[in-house]
């Protein structure tokens, strides 16, 4: 329960700030001169995040941290160091920079928050596309899935003991978090499908658990978290991901299934090319190819992998709510509701012994 009630004092505790004191935040704590009339404010769940241009041309983004992360820098150098590995040995990634004092960590008192200190960290921006924004083929999802892939292979050689956490987004935690939150759903009926969800959790997960490896993850390897290159007139190619900041020690199949949970969303999304549910299933399983390539799963893994796709869909549709009650201005919190009902409404319709197979184009593998 605790990490739910850390979930609404991050929307309680957001910083806000406008252009012109994150201007002055870069300027005072990291020498960084913007740009007049660049700045620009980037979409952000719980933090405040504000794309520049410095007097030399360099890109940054200054992000200043909400309430409850501001209050354990210690989860904030586990980001860091978690993003330092992945830097050198996966794909690309921002890196902390050093303020003026020499710190990749910096606090600052701001008045809109009563004077709380928020935790500031200043990184390189890279010029690129954003999946979401990218129509997906089987060979960029196979890549793209490579890349997550490397990515959870290299965190497992990575160890910090806050990214040891209690976090309500974390997988193995679904059959906590969520259910005290289902009042924020609209409707009996919406209620009854994320029922459903736990219930299969319950089931097929739950029993597995034990066998399950836990290491550091990513955590949030979403549609809009994964970059790739910028060039519009040759072909996408993944390059690199962001956003450290759900970070946690949990199942190591969890980046799998997370991202392709965020692929069937984006498949759902209005501006994407209406798909059939047959080429919706080979999107996927390129996806999960790719990431099988490089990134050892076991068979006790790829078996509860179809529920924790559910389940993050889920996650998504019972916080995104929650969370909008709480900030209903935040549009950004609301981007995933239809398409995400949308695709769990699809999975639901697949036969559970049959999901497997959809997903992944592999041999089923027997679930109970």
């Amino acid at each position: 329960m605790a990490a739910v009630v850390d979930e609404a004092r991050r929307k309680r505790e957001k910083p806000r700030l406008d252009v012109e004191e994150a201007e002055r935040l870069a300027r005072e704590l990291f020498g960084v001169v913007a740009q007049q009339g660049v700045t620009v404010t980037l979409d952000s769940y719980d933090d405040a995040n504000f794309h520049m241009r410095a007097a030399d041309g360099s890109e940054l983004v200054l992000k200043v941290h909400n309430g409850v992360e501001s209050a354990n820098a210690a989860f904030i150098d586990a980001q860091n160091r978690a993003m330092e590995l992945v830097r050198v040995s996966a794909c690309w990634c921002p890196r902390a920079l050093p303020s003026l004092s020499g710190r990749s960590i910096e606090f600052a008192s701001l008045a809109s928050s009563g004077g709380r200190a928020h935790a500031v960290r200043l990184l390189p921006f890279r010029r690129a596309r954003l999946q979401a924004d990218v129509e997906p083929t089987p060979a960029l999802l196979r890549e793209i899935g490579a890349m997550i892939g490397r990515v959870t292979e290299s965190l497992a050689r990575f160890d910090h003991p806050a990214a040891t956490r209690a976090h309500a987004w974390d997988s193995a935690g679904f059959v906590t978090a969520v259910p005290p939150l289902l009042e924020s759903l609209r409707g009996a009926a919406e209620r009854e499908l994320i029922g459903h969800v736990l219930a299969r959790f319950r089931q097929d997960v739950e029993p597995r658990a034990p066998k399950l490896r836990v290491q550091i993850i990513h955590g949030d390897l979403n549609d809009q978290n994964v970059l790739l290159s910028e060039d519009c007139d040759g072909p996408a190619r993944p390059v690199g991901v962001i956003d450290f900041g759900d970070c946690v020690r949990s199942w190591r199949v969890a980046d799998g299934a997370i991202a392709c949970a965020y692929l069937l969303i984006q498949l759902h999304y209005e501006r994407t090319a209406a798909r059939t549910a047959e080429q919706m299933s080979e999107l996927c399983a390129a996806l999960l190819s790719g990431v099988g390539n490089t990134c050892e799963l076991r068979e006790d893994e790829w078996a509860v992998l179809p529920t924790l796709v559910l389940a993050r869909i889920s996650t998504s549709l019972v916080f995104g709510a929650y969370s909008a009650s709480l900030a209903p201005e935040n549009a950004y919190l609301t981007l995933t509701r239809a398409p995400g009902w949308a695709a769990l409404r699809l999975l639901l319709a697949i036969p559970r012994e049959q999901l497997f197979g959809w997903l992944t184009r592999r041999t089923p593998i027997r679930i109970s």
